[in-house]
Formats: C-alpha cells, sequence, structure tokens
C-alpha cells in the first residue's frame, strides 16, 4: 500500500519548525532542524545561502509537479554523471523530484550543476513508492552533504553561500522499472531573492579553492549587512554559530547605538576566536586578522568571521587567498 503523504500544511508547519529550531538554536542543532536545511560546516547545519522559512515552505509545497519523461531527448537517471551542468526552464523543475532534460556544457548558461550522482542506501531504495517530499527532505543531509562539500572544494570552515541543494530521484516510471539512483545538484540563488536562480556560465567544481570563489562566499560590511565576498567587505564568514546568552541579548542589532555595538563586541568577538582559528589553520594572534562577531537579525545567534584589521580599508576577495600565501 502506498504510505499516505503529509498535508500540504503538516509539511509547512514542520518546516517552519525546522528553521526557527535552526535560528534560535545553539551549535547544537536539533536533529529535526538539521534534517531540514542542507548542511555546509561541522557546527552548523544550514542553508546554502540565505532562505527564508517562507520560501523553504514554498518550495515543499511544489513538489508534486513531475517532468515528463517521454520529453524528447531525454537522458535517464541512470545516466546521468556528476560534472554536468542543466537549464531549468520553469520555476516548478527547480522542486522537481526528477530532471531528465539532456545536460548542457557548463560554459553555457545553466541553472544547476551536478556535483553528486550515488544509489541510494538500502534503507530508501526498496520501498515499492518514491519517498514523500518530506522524507526527501529529511534525507537530504545524509545523501549530499560530504559530496557537495567536497565537490566545490570546501575545507572545515568554508561556507558556500547562496547556492542551495536540490536532490533528485527517478521518475515514477524509472522508480517502477527498479532505477534508484539519485543526484545532488546545486543551484545558485540571488542574493536579494532566494528564490530566484541565477544562471551560471562556469563549473561550481573546486570553486572554493579557487579566488574566483569569492563571489560563492559570504561577507559584511558591518555588523549586520551581508555581501558576496567578491565585494568590499571588512569580514568573511567562518561558518560557525552560538547562542546568545539569556542575560545578554539586548534585541535587534539594526537599532543598536554605537556604545551597545562596542559592548556586543567586546564580549562577543572572543567567542569566535577558536573557529577563526581553525579556518586561518593557525592561531589568530599569530596573523594580521582578528574574529569578528555579528548577530542575527532577532538578536539571539552570534555568527563568527574572520574580519581584517580595524585601521584596514573594506577588501574585495576571500582570505582564502591570502591564507594560502601564509601557510
Amino acid at each position: 500500500m502506498r504510505e499516505s503523504a503529509p498535508t500540504r500544511r503538516t509539511v509547512a508547519d514542520r518546516v517552519r519548525k525546522f528553521w526557527f529550531a535552526l535560528r534560535r538554536g545553539t551549535t547544537r542543532a536539533t536533529t529535526a532542524s538539521k534534517a531540514a536545511i542542507l548542511a555546509v560546516g561541522p557546527r552548523r547545519w544550514r542553508v546554502i545561502g540565505v532562505i527564508t522559512a517562507t520560501a523553504l515552505t514554498a518550495g515543499v509545497l511544489s513538489l508534486t509537479w513531475q517532468p515528463d519523461d517521454t520529453w524528447a531527448g531525454t537522458v535517464p537517471s541512470a545516466s546521468q554523471v556528476a560534472g554536468t551542468c542543466h537549464v531549468i526552464e520553469i520555476d516548478a523543475e527547480r522542486h522537481s523530484f526528477s530532471d531528465v532534460r539532456p545536460p548542457v556544457p557548463c560554459d553555457q548558461p545553466h541553472q544547476t550543476e551536478t556535483a553528486a550522482v550515488g544509489e541510494l542506501p538500502s534503507e530508501l531504495r526498496d520501498k515499492a513508492h518514491r519517498m514523500t517530499p518530506e522524507r526527501r527532505l529529511m534525507v537530504l543531509e545524509k545523501l549530499c552533504k560530504e559530496p557537495v562539500r567536497n565537490y566545490v572544494g570546501a575545507g572545515p570552515r568554508d561556507e558556500l553561500w547562496m547556492v542551495t541543494v536540490l536532490l533528485r530521484l527517478p521518475t515514477e516510471r524509472e522508480w517502477d522499472e527498479g532505477a534508484r539512483q539519485y543526484r545532488c545538484e546545486l543551484a545558485l540563488t540571488d542574493v536579494k531573492n532566494p528564490e530566484v536562480l541565477r544562471s551560471l556560465t562556469e563549473s561550481l567544481r573546486g570553486i572554493l579553492k579557487q579566488s574566483a570563489g569569492a563571489k560563492f562566499r559570504r561577507c559584511w560590511t558591518d555588523l549586520v549587512t551581508e555581501v558576496t565576498c567578491d565585494q568590499p567587505h571588512r569580514s568573511e564568514s567562518v561558518n560557525s554559530i552560538a547562542a546568545v546568552p539569556a542575560d545578554r541579548i539586548a534585541g535587534p542589532p539594526a537599532g543598536f547605538s554605537a556604545v551597545q555595538r562596542d559592548a556586543f563586541h567586546a564580549w562577543a568577538d572572543p567567542i569566535c576566536q577558536q573557529t577563526v582559528s581553525e579556518f586561518l589553520g593557525r592561531p589568530v594572534h599569530e596573523t594580521p586578522y582578528r574574529p569578528e562577531a555579528h548577530l542575527s537579525k532577532d538578536g539571539r545567534v552570534i555568527e563568527c568571521s574572520v574580519a581584517f584589521p580595524a585601521a584596514q580599508p573594506m577588501t574585495s576577495g576571500s582570505v582564502e587567498r591570502v591564507r594560502k600565501e601564509h601557510n
């Protein structure tokens, strides 16, 4: 008998709970929250990029659309390989279980890139019917976390920003015929509107090991303003968070006075020292850099970054480039 799918309201409610558990929790995020958001770091199970609960919920509710596996030029799921790029013509294809369109060269405009392919593990492959949309979200971390990080060349403290991950499965017809392959795909989203996919004309393979990877990293110009690291900035994410102690919560940082901001940095910046040292590959006090903390919009979560010396003007490019020169 086909397993009954959860209602749209149930899925939406669970996803919202996952998101808020993550945003308000400590680095020991719950298993539930980890299962809903794509991992990019050892301490954080977060969206690869900034995506709101509303946007994620919209994606979940769009999963009913299915491709036509009789399209001209259809490529069987079993024939798909890592390192190929794909075009998305309508938004529903972004959220579909399957994608059987022929790949395109990665130097041509495309919206997604296959980072990994594999066979589903036994606990997922022996079902008579494909998993539900909710289950698909829940297994995303297990199937795609490490393969994706390896594909983009991410170190333990590297964050790949504004890139989401899609889990593709065989079509219903292929599943009924015994196909059990899966694909982990990368899709670049817009900084201002995460629901909009951006086109690429390059591959993301090993991108974080290259200077060009700066445009896929997250940086700050001040306490709260985020930009990609190819833009002028003063600090760069080291993919680490911590909960703000209850006695320290002072409200949204956008309303901080200069005195409040300085007081925040005085006690919060040292919290980031260990993870900044891990990012740099040496104790931060042995480098020209310094740890700098940032606050989530609700003022409850600290996000750690590595910052340039206070007297240095804002600079474009990732610290990764400078880090290699010093190591």
